[in-house]
């Protein structure tokens, strides 16, 4: 009886597991298969080449370059006996001088499948790359590749703007693939290169292979070609921006050079000094890198779009424009400077201590009278003050297509209450008025306020990529029109001209024959250093093609900026002409 039992239970489970298999065989059939592949098939990356950048005139910026490697397939090469192994890297080690050892480690120590390529040696010279070509025939798994490596032939004259690429970490490579990179990916990290990388990277394509129980290839099954990124196009003029680094570089000067159409809000020219090399983060030289990032004169920093100063004597028209929109003051009023004004038991001077007498709001601006503004600031008040620095778009970000940009301050009374605990004071309002104290801006937003008197009071959004290949995207949009009547924009404007052509105006030594040109210079004053050094304008004052702004880092109150604005635009003419001939 309990043979029979015993039989019976042998019999049950036998018939269960011939059911579980034809269930497996009939119905999960697709399911597992699918697994098997998965575990049989692997995708080998073919990175995209990345797009080219180039300038409004299709000079180009940022280009891959054909860079010669070595690849060896560890599961093709290790099938030949270790004697061969050792004389093929010793003969390796010979033509490009890199220890054999060294190159054995790079094999070793390889985080890859045995059916990816390793690169064994990068950076070999044509006459290297053709010497192991011609040694490689019958090499199970060595191969001469030609590889894209980004190049920057400005090199340091408009780094900021172009940025540069660095390898994708290992930490990112998760979430890169997501995206579409695959290691060693290269990524924007700076200027164009990032804020673009999504137009720039491409489409990565790959071979597809199956490989066996152990890992090795056994057969390729397909490829699919890798896709190139898009070209950019940027706004910049590379040769006014040469131009414009040259003024700054020659002899040393820190500090920011911009040159924008007011119109539209396309970057002609942005240089920030000093620069560096992007070629240097490509090529990976640990010496050089070590030395930018830890430099004190911080060559990263693109103090165009991140560097904050206060504005100086370039912040009084736009108090000016407060002033007559407010009706505190007419084109017809005159306010006394004797050198000094008193708020409270304080004097606060103006730079010329014998005074400047009666002035309209004219001559304020043309010999750039801190009392006359000392005095409109009172009658305007720090409410108003704030309220027409923000409507000229001061504190707050342009919305430029480059990554770091900083927002600036412009100071309330809240503002000063909710970070110092205490009440705005008379004398405060008095520096705000003359682009002093608190206040710190950006040379970019200083170029977008600028050109609000330029066009006429539209507030442009200024524009660093003017387009990209088969994308029409990146069109002018359309710009905002300030509540600003435009009889008050031309008086100040009338007295940014009368800087330049009066000869005892600020800008006088910026006058050209059959240029008409509107500026104004600054001098913001920097606890416990020299006085930055400014010059805003336009030209021409009829029909504004240009906004320019210079700054310079402890320029003093030296003619230097003048003079550098003065070579700046006779370029820029020459340029244009050079351009329409």
């Amino acid at each position: 009886m309990r043979l029979k039992s015993l039989s019976f239970i042998v019999l049950i489970s036998f018939a269960v597991l011939i059911i579980s298999l034809a269930n497996i065989q009939l119905n999960k059939y697709d399911f597992y298969k699918q697994l098997s592949d998965k575990n049989r098939i692997r995708l080998v990356p073919l990175p995209a080449a990345r797009g080219s950048i180039y300038d409004r005139y299709g000079r180009i910026l940022a280009e891959d370059k054909p860079l010669f490697i070595l690849t060896l397939t560890p599961d093709e090469f290790f099938r030949q006996d270790s004697a061969t192994i050792e004389q093929i890297l010793k003969r390796l080690s010979e033509i490009s001088g890199v220890p054999a050892v060294q190159i054995r480690e790079r094999l070793d120590k390889r985080k890859t499948p045995s059916f990816v390529p390793v690169v064994i040696l990068s950076n070999l010279d044509k006459d290297k790359a053709l010497a192991i070509e011609g040694e490689s025939l019958g090499i199970g798994g060595l191969v001469v590749q030609v590889a894209p490596r980004r190049s920057y032939p400005c090199k340091d004259i408009a780094a900021h703007v172009i940025g540069y690429v660095g390898k994708v970490g290992p930490k990112e490579i998760g979430q890169r693939k997501r995206y579409g990179y695959h290691p060693p990916g290269w990524v924007g990290r700076a200027g164009v290169e990032r804020s673009a990388d999504a137009y720039l990277i491409g489409e990565d394509g790959g071979r597809q292979i199956e490989v066996n129980h152990l890992g090795r290839q056994v057969r390729k099954l397909g490829i699919k070609l890798p896709r190139r990124g898009k070209d950019i196009y940027l706004t910049l003029d590379i040769e006014l921006q040469k131009v414009a680094y040259r003024l700054l570089t020659r002899k040393g000067l820190r500090g920011v050079i911009i040159v924008m159409e007011p119109h539209t809000g396309e970057i002609l020219t942005m240089v920030s000094c000093p620069s560096f090399d992007p070629n240097d983060f490509v090529e990976g030289d640990r010496k050089r890198i070590r030395r930018i990032l830890h430099s004190r004169s911080s060559p990263l920093l693109n103090r165009a779009i991140a560097g904050l100063y206060p504005p100086g004597s370039t912040f009084k028209p736009l108090v000016a424009i407060a002033g007559l929109e407010t009706k505190k003051i007419s084109p017809d009023s005159y306010l006394y400077c004797s050198g000094r004004h008193q708020i409270g038991n304080r004097f606060f001077y103006c730079w010329k201590r014998s005074g400047h007498h009666w002035l309209n709001v004219k001559g304020g601006l043309a010999y750039s009278c801190n009392v006359f503004f000392y005095k409109l600031g009172e009658k305007l008040g720090v409410d108003n003050l704030s309220k027409f620095t923000l409507l000229f778009g001061l504190g707050k970000k342009t919305g430029i297509d480059l990554p770091g940009e900083k927002r600036g301050l412009v100071p309330t009374r809240s503002w000063k209450y909710l970070t110092r605990k205490e009440r705005w004071y008379q004398g405060e309002t008095a520096l705000f008025s003359i682009g002093q104290g608190y206040i710190l801006v950006t040379p970019l937003q200083m170029a977008r306020a600028v050109s609000v008197i330029a066009n006429g009071g539209y507030l442009v959004k200024p524009r660093i990529i003017k387009q990209t290949t088969h994308d029409t995207r990146h069109t002018t949009e359309k710009n905002k029109r300030l509540n600003i009547s435009l009889k008050n924009i031309n008086i100040v404007r009338d007295g940014m001209v009368k800087a330049v052509e009066d000869e005892n105006g600020t800008a006088h030594g910026l006058k050209i024959n059959n240029l008409n040109i509107a500026a104004k210079t600054g001098t913001a004053q920097v606890e416990g250093k020299e006085a930055n050094s400014w010059i805003v304008g336009f030209c021409p004052v009829r029909d504004p093609e240009i906004v320019f702004v210079i700054l310079i880092e402890e320029g003093g109150t030296s003619t230097r900026r003048v003079s550098i604005a003065r070579e700046l635009v006779e370029k820029w003419k020459e340029l244009k002409n050079k351009m329409t001939n």
